[in-house]
């Protein structure tokens, strides 16, 4: 049965500012870049408001989505269209009819509890030798309040997420630490913008003016990219096999 979630206050947030955020732009390019040369059914589990899984589409795969919460479920499916198949519950009682080719994931794991768990579901819906294309958050020195208002339960550490994905049956191929210097040091600005957005979304000029700057702002934070091999950002994008 679907649920109110903590995530559901970000609604609003999300729909308004999630196209133009370059943190959102930042990570999603590392994941469809880990996609390239994919191709068959995938899955997006906490498909939200469909927003990435849009993009999915227009790379030619054949999604399905899964979410927790019932107000993002009616958003992804205003955004996607009819025929798409979209879950509304745990990813435990989920039961396609036959598994998936890719596994995409992103900012999801956070929120979950049983993170193990939820990993050993995914590996379960992938066919074998199929990918799954993960993103979290890393660092608990950048824990803050929307981190808590979101719903999510940990930050990560590279090591403590490669270990957990190996522990559930997969195999590593390739990963990307994102965010630094820029989207690093910008962390907590970005972060008490957010805060302050969320605790008065009235106010229809600021995100008006906001959506404008992060438009065009966005494009100056892909200049992190040049730096992912220090592994010093806000996030991580893996890729593994079943």
């Amino acid at each position: 049965m679907a649920q109110a979630t903590p995530y559901d206050s970000h609604l609003t947030y999300r729909q308004e500012l999630l196209d133009v955020g370059p943190r959102f732009h930042l990570r999603t390019g590392l994941m469809r870049r880990m996609l390239r040369g994919q191709h068959g059914r995938l899955l997006d589990v906490g498909c939200g408001d469909g927003f990435f899984m849009q993009q999915l589409m227009r790379m030619g795969f054949t999604c399905a989505g899964l979410d927790v919460s019932a107000p993002m479920i009616e958003r992804c499916r205003a955004r996607v269209g009819e025929d798409v198949e979209l879950y509304c519950g745990p990813i435990e009682s989920y039961t396609p009819a036959q598994p998936f080719d890719v596994v995409a994931c992103g900012e999801v794991l956070e929120h979950i509890e049983d993170d193990l768990g939820t990993l050993h579901h995914i590996w379960r819906l992938l066919r074998p030798g199929g990918l799954f294309v993960l993103s979290v958050p890393l660092d608990m020195r950048l824990w803050n309040e929307v981190d808590a208002r979101a719903g999510h339960q940990r930050r990560y550490t590279k090591v403590g997420i490669l270990s957990k994905l190996q522990q559930a049956g997969f195999r590593t191929e390739r990963y990307t630490v994102w965010g630094w210097p820029i989207t690093r040091t910008l962390h907590f600005t970005i972060r008490r913008q957010q805060k302050s957005l969320l605790s008065a979304p009235a106010r229809r000029r600021n995100w008006r003016l906001l959506r404008q700057l992060m438009r065009w702002g966005r494009y100056v934070f892909l200049l992190d990219n040049l730096f992912n091999w220090t592994e010093r950002g806000v996030g991580i994008v893996v890729s593994a096999r079943r």
